[in-house]
């Protein structure tokens, strides 16, 4: 898994982990929010308590616009 950093030591992009080796890099930056927009929960996530923010709201990828009437809301 490789990790973009998009703003210095704040803002990071990747692809899923596919195991729990993959969470290590993600300890070493300090990274300690993820916000998961796709598919399933990610294999490996840590469970100790006050580690790591772990966000799952999955956006399905579709070429149709949302419902206007939501949006304006």
């Amino acid at each position: 898994m490789e990790i973009f950093e998009i703003l210095e030591n704040q803002l990071y992009q990747s692809g899923a982990p596919e195991d729990a080796a993959d969470w290590q890099p993600i300890h070493e930056r300090g990274i300690d929010v993820i916000v998961d927009l796709y598919g399933t929960l990610d294999p490996g996530v840590p469970t100790t308590p006050n580690s790591i923010l772990y966000i799952f709201w999955p956006i399905e990828d579709i070429a149709k616009l949302p419902d206007m009437t939501i949006m304006e809301g």
